[in-house]
């Protein structure tokens, strides 16, 4: 197993694509400081960092990570990061809490199953029910949410959510941010005349 086959993974069934390369944060590059770099799934702007750990002293990743950690900060990006490590052995307890510390770490051994390590990154892929017919509908999430809210959704903050979470998920953040700030301006001059 190695980089190439997880950037395979990820590729072809967890909806991701690869980065343009080099890595750009701002003004800096970050060149071949990871052996893969995908963006996704979908449109989504999270980055995975797959990472050879075998090929590489830990200290090394932590420090690299750490300075793509701090360049995302300076900018105030919300990118959620992952890093795939393959090694040949778990890391010690103190390594993965450094690692945690800055990304979200996925671990891979030479001995792990890397489709069952990389399950939360897959698209999610229902069980076919050999008693259901294969031409059976499955419905899309606005369907069921229909159903659940009893017809049609009225609420316009509830359609801006659900417009934005079929685009991403920082869209669902500056949407509810946006919703927090409006109801904040109304409130304001109400908590004034209380003064």
């Amino acid at each position: 197993m190695n980089a190439e086959s997880i950037s395979n993974l990820l590729r072809s069934e967890g909806r991701y694509k690869l980065a343009a390369q080099p890595l750009r944060v701002q003004d800096l590059e970050f060149k071949g400081d990871f052996d893969a770099v995908l963006e996704g799934p979908n449109d989504e702007r999270g980055l995975v960092l797959v990472v050879d750990g075998t090929a590489l002293p830990l200290s090394t990743i932590q420090r690299r990570l750490k300075a793509l950690s701090s360049a995302l900060t300076r900018t105030r990006s919300m990118r959620p990061t992952t890093v795939v490590l393959i090694t040949q052995q778990p890391p010690d307890d103190s390594s993965v809490a450094e690692l945690q510390a800055l990304s979200r770490l996925i671990v891979i051994s030479a001995q792990d199953n890397a489709k069952d390590c990389l399950r939360p990154l897959l698209h999610l892929k229902l069980p076919q029910d050999s008693k259901l017919p294969q031409e059976q509908v499955v419905k899309s999430a606005d369907t069921i949410l229909q159903e659940e809210l009893g017809g049609q959704i009225t609420d316009p903050f509830l359609s801006a959510l659900i417009k934005a979470a079929r685009k991403s998920p920082s869209d669902v953040e500056r949407t509810v941010r946006e919703q927090i700030d409006r109801a904040a301006k109304l409130e304001a001059p109400e908590g004034r005349s209380h003064d």
